[in-house]
């Protein structure tokens, strides 16, 4: 019986320290899986919490996977950014306009669901010459900007978590009490597999007289983030360096054209023979089929090679025999819709949109009514060829969604960005001023064994007070890589500074604060020398604005603004945007304002002193009728007439009846530091033109549709009287 006991004794310790062995394992296991992909830096310390007070890091941790799966979420809504509208995330108010080709950004559903372009052209649809094209694509990685999207989703999370905690009321009715000992601080990081969220937020649990410290938090989203981030700049840097819409585009619209037809699209080029009949087309209605037709099925079709959802089209068609027989031709045309990167995103499928009610830019020819020109041949003079040619002008938005189906186990993730088409005269506009788009790769100016240089000492002060301007964000860029250095704090002696040891070569410091406008400047550091730093910064001055109409009249095919008739207030159905966009010089960045109101009332801009481009909108909250026209072309002696009909179009959801634009064409607005601080407000005057009564003026000599793309020729001609006046 002695033996048997101790047999008994030796089995409970063995089964005991089996328990404890795979305990210790599976603890290990799991913190692998944890911390699987990041560095160390990045990974807290385990933190041991007892057993009293787990519930109550578990109700932590589940508050921050909901709240940081949420701003994922909007983050992949919005084209990488948490709330486009809110300059605390976005970094800059995006402008969205009445046209989605005059704007940073197409719209779903409501103005708030903001979808960004990742590639669109800048500067206004009818720039000759200066068109410069841009790219909203936030960066991923907290070394490269302010606004990355890892930065985002720092602060959702700091802003939204203790609205999912509840200050713990839950469990303060089961004896819980909480002393709070610090703020809630994230560090979001993104890495290969997964995105990771670790919060310090220390806090003390207080239960039954024994008290608990707790700090540390992680949480684990399952989604391959930077696999869809990578692809989705590789998507649009491809448009970028190929302009592959455009080339899809044009091949649609000629298809769509053929045959000649006034059913189909007017044609690139074509000749017909035929003295005595044409055909005839309108821009309006070309737009529309563009619109309802082409764009659609254009964007349907493009794939991107070895997506998850990439299935090549293999195209077929009956012969003599009615059997089904390869098409080889058709297989061609169908394989060229389909993209190819650099590099296999099997995991995630790609779906490009256009939707027919984002209004498109069209210009063809500089006219609403397209005719062929008739040419002569000698000898036989009486057979008349029809020559048609039209150069399209066209830009329009296309929607780019990617989808990993597998992420939160199967429950599935969507990223949308936006890419804007621009086709001139049948012709991908030539782009001089690429940016350069590049998948993550890290940094390498960054860590801390990167930064040999001397330490030097930063300093912000106020441009107009001469004060210290605190709590600015310090950047430092390096060719075409970044990282944060840190924020100025108060000095003993009242100065805003940071004292910091910088990389050793040529590169830019970059100051950044909410009330400041963006500064740079240039810095040298060598092994052994450094040189410190003062930085004065540009504050915002706030101004009110008013906005009063000029009037135009309609006098033979020209519109004139009488010089005896002043200008007036905006009636309540009026409604003004103006935009102000400052040029970038050698030490402070670009800026863009808005301004929004109805009617007379007054509005307020964010300014600071330099060289404006402003556009002006004039926006009718009325009712607007074009009248149904028919008009006959041609005929003659043997022939009979080719008639052309449009119905009546009702436009009830705002006409644009006016506005302005002051640019490099017309002539900047240029705000000096004395004017924009000494006066309290500014009075910006626009255009208003009479309301149309055709669609062209080849149809009648009445005010047409066409007037609102003469904008920027009247505000030419009326720049005198359109100069801003400081009040």
């Amino acid at each position: 019986m002695i033996k048997r006991g101790k047999k008994a004794q030796i089995t409970v310790f063995m089964i005991v320290g089996i328990i404890l062995l795979f305990s210790s394992a599976l603890l290990f296991y799991i913190r692998g899986q944890v911390v699987q992909g990041i560095g160390t830096e990045f990974v807290p310390s385990v933190q041991e919490v007892p057993l009293e007070a787990q519930p109550i890091k578990v109700f932590t941790e589940d508050c921050m996977a909901r709240i940081a799966k949420e701003g994922l979420k909007k983050i992949g809504q919005h084209g990488g950014y948490v709330e486009p509208t809110n300059v605390d995330f976005s970094g800059s108010a995006f402008l969205i306009g009445m046209e989605p080709t005059e704007s940073d950004g197409v719209t779903l559903l409501n103005e708030k669901n903001i979808i960004p372009y990742w590639w669109y052209l800048k500067t206004p649809n009818t720039c000759s010459g200066n068109c410069r094209f841009d790219t909203l694509k936030p960066m991923m990685r907290k070394a490269e900007s302010d606004n990355s999207i890892e930065m985002q989703l720092d602060r959702y999370v700091n802003r939204e978590l203790n609205k999912c905690l509840k200050n713990y009321d839950d469990f303060k009715v089961q004896g819980f009490s909480f002393k709070i000992l610090g703020n809630i601080s994230t560090d979001a990081k993104i890495t290969e597999k997964e995105v990771l969220v670790i919060v310090d937020y220390p806090i003390q649990v207080i239960r039954n007289g024994k008290s608990t410290d707790i700090s540390a938090y992680i949480t684990r989203l399952d989604v391959r983030f930077k696999d869809i981030y990578d692809m989705a700049t590789m998507i649009a840097k491809k448009e970028a360096d190929t302009a592959y819409l455009e080339t899809q585009t044009m091949n649609m619209i000629v298809m769509y054209s053929s045959p000649t037809s006034m059913e189909k699209l007017p044609p690139v080029a074509e000749y017909t023979i035929d003295p005595f009949e044409f055909n005839v087309w309108t821009r309006t209605e070309t737009q529309r089929r563009i619109q309802s037709y082409v764009l659609q099925n254009a964007m349907s079709m493009l794939q991107v090679d070895q997506a998850r959802n990439f299935q090549r089209v293999i195209m077929f068609e009956p012969n003599s025999e009615n059997k089904m027989k390869y098409d080889q031709l058709a297989t061609g045309i169908m394989d060229k819709m389909i993209l190819r990167l650099d590099k296999n995103y099997t995991n995630i499928a790609a779906k490009f949109s256009y939707i027919d009610w984002w209004p498109v830019y069209l210009n063809i020819n500089d006219k609403e009514v397209l005719m062929p020109q008739t040419v002569s041949i000698p000898i036989i003079s009486w057979l008349g060829l029809n020559q048609y040619v039209n150069l399209y002008s066209l830009s329009y938005p296309v929607m780019v969604e990617l989808k990993d189906p597998d992420a939160y186990m199967g429950e599935g993730y969507t990223f949308r960005f936006a890419l804007e088409e621009n086709i001139r005269y049948n012709q991908p506009i030539n782009v001089s001023n690429v940016t350069i788009f590049q998948a993550d790769q890290g940094t390498l100016i960054c860590g801390q064994n990167q930064k040999h240089g001397p330490q030097v000492t930063i300093e912000l002060k106020d441009a107009i007070t001469k004060g210290p301007v605190n709590n600015s964000r310090i950047m430092f860029a390096f060719g075409s890589e970044g990282c944060h250095v840190g924020i100025t704090k108060i000095d003993e002696n009242n100065k805003s500074i940071i004292t910091t040891n910088l990389p050793i070569g040529i590169g830019e410091i970059r100051a950044s604060q909410e009330n400041y406008l963006d500064h740079s400047a240039q810095y040298y550091s060598s092994p052994t020398k450094g040189k410190n730093i003062t930085i004065e910064m540009m504050p915002y001055k706030y101004i009110n604005v008013s906005v009063f109409a000029r009037p135009l009249n309609y006098q033979s095919y020209k519109y004139i603004l009488p010089p005896a008739i002043p200008y007036s207030s905006l009636s309540p159905k009026e409604k003004y945007i103006i935009t102000l966009t400052r040029q970038e010089n050698d030490s402070q960045s670009g800026y863009q304002a808005y301004v929004v109101g109805e009617g007379p009332e007054i509005g307020m801009a964010k300014l600071v002193p330099g060289t404006y481009e402003v556009r002006g909108y004039l926006i009718l909250n009325d009712t607007v009728r074009i009248p149904a026209v028919d008009k006959e072309y041609g005929g003659g002696l043997f022939g009979s007439p080719t008639k052309i009909h449009l119905n009546e179009s009702v436009f009830d959801s705002g006409w644009q009846n006016g506005g302005v634009v002051l640019d490099n064409e017309t002539g900047f607005f240029n705000v000096p530091q004395d004017k924009l601080f000494g006066s309290q407000k500014i009075n910006f005057y626009v255009l208003r033109f009479p309301l149309p009564r055709t669609f062209s003026s080849d149809f009648d000599n009445l005010p047409s549709m066409e007037q609102t793309g003469q904008l920027t020729i009247y505000s030419n001609i009326y720049r005198t009287e359109l100069e801003p006046e400081w009040i």
